[in-house]
């Protein structure tokens, strides 16, 4: 998780920090942390092209672009960031809906009010995240899951079947599925686990893939994947007709 944590007063800074320290390893949570000490210094990392960051924690009493002024700027470039404002004074607190943070704290920000808020944001962004990483071979490799077609299992050895190519790891096909299920993936024999978006048809005991592979439906699974498929198409907003 990437935060920012902006404010003109350095104990601030260093406090929230600390917060974010203890957050990381009691969730165990990596989080990469960037300081800034004025909106504009904020504003001009998002124009410098700077990575993007999943929170933002903003003062809204900062000296020069105040925290909204600097929230709405880089609401126009990002309009996934969450935002977390922070002051003193609770006369602010209707001003800083414009750029619709998460929520609004008021200094001095205890640490279970920010666990509680980031936790919750961390679980958004884990059930959102576009890629995975896997271990293959000595190194890891990044896979998209839109470009995953199956997976496959034996023994230990699971493949990722993709687009771009095949890719083996280790491990249990189990854990895998626990991991990717919600992100649009389920599994028709305790040996595969298909992205649900690649599915062309389900025909009889097998399921036919957009690009051509046919994978095994057995008897026990058969009913609770249909139920997943269903309700995967349905979420995506595809017509579905006949009974």
């Amino acid at each position: 998780m990437r935060v920012a944590v902006c404010d003109d007063e350095k104990a601030w800074v260093k406090a929230i920090e600390e917060h974010l320290i203890r957050f990381s390893e009691e969730q165990r949570i990596d989080i990469d942390t960037e300081t800034f000490y004025s909106g504009e210094q904020l504003v001009g990392h998002y124009k410098s092209g700077g990575d993007p960051f999943d929170v933002l924690i903003l003062d809204i009493e900062l000296e020069g672009l105040s925290g909204i002024e600097t929230a709405m700027s880089i609401r126009g470039q990002d309009e996934s960031v969450n935002i977390f404002f922070m002051t003193s004074h609770r006369k602010y607190v209707y001003d800083c809906f414009k750029p619709m943070p998460v929520n609004f704290w008021v200094k001095p920000v205890g640490y279970e009010t920010l666990r509680d808020d980031l936790a919750e944001v961390a679980e958004r962004l884990k059930s959102g995240r576009s890629e995975l990483v896997i271990k293959n071979g000595s190194g890891y490799i990044k896979i998209e899951y839109r470009s995953i077609n199956f997976l496959t299992s034996s023994a230990k050895k699971i493949i990722f079947h993709t687009e771009d190519g095949d890719f083996e790891t280790y491990g249990a096909m189990k854990s895998v599925i626990e991991k990717i299920g919600p992100h649009g993936f389920s599994s028709p024999h305790k040996s595969y686990c298909v992205n649900l978006d690649k599915v062309r048809s389900i025909n009889g005991n097998d399921l036919i893939m957009k690009n051509g592979d046919v994978i095994p439906v057995s008897k026990s699974r058969k009913q609770r994947f249909k139920k997943d498929f269903l309700e995967y198409v349905s979420g995506e907003r595809y017509d579905i007709y006949g009974d």
